[in-house]
């Protein structure tokens, strides 16, 4: 699987070392471009969006070797992502406001988000993939 295909390719399956290598990458990337990068510059979130999408990949991936659906990558990411919105939303709009029940409801969801990605750390991770074939295709050890 070439480095394009690993990273923007939502088909196949991966085993935990290029998950975990092209995470890590991913998180030391865009610590530093965040890090560098004038924060209000607009290409900063298309940049990291990029790189959101490049995770999101590897992980249906690497789930797709656990033989797991792909709403089981899909859900934590669309939450976070419309919680993220929602709280930006929010800021934009009112930023003295106090805390009412919105901001709860959005804590809930970020709680129910931390804890299935601690999920799936420990599932993609940690835990050998499906041997030999599955519905998502061929085992990447026997290829």
């Amino acid at each position: 699987m070439g480095k394009q295909s690993l990273l923007f390719g939502l088909q196949g399956r991966i085993t935990r070392a290029p998950w975990w290598i092209g995470n890590i990458g991913i998180t030391i990337i865009t610590i530093l471009i965040a890090f560098f990068a004038m924060a209000t510059s607009p290409y900063l979130l298309v940049v990291i969006l990029i790189f959101v999408y490049a995770g999101f990949a590897l992980s249906l991936k690497r789930a797709h070797d656990r033989d797991r659906p792909d709403w089981y990558v899909i859900v934590p990411y669309l939450l976070s992502l419309l919680s993220s919105v929602a709280r930006f939303t929010m800021i934009s709009s009112a930023p003295e406001a106090t805390p009412g029940t919105s901001e709860l409801l959005l804590f809930a969801v970020d709680i129910v988000v931390s804890i299935w990605g601690l999920v799936l750390l420990i599932d993609l991770g940690f835990l050998r993939g499906t041997r030999g074939p599955n519905r998502y295709g061929p085992d990447p050890l026997e290829t």
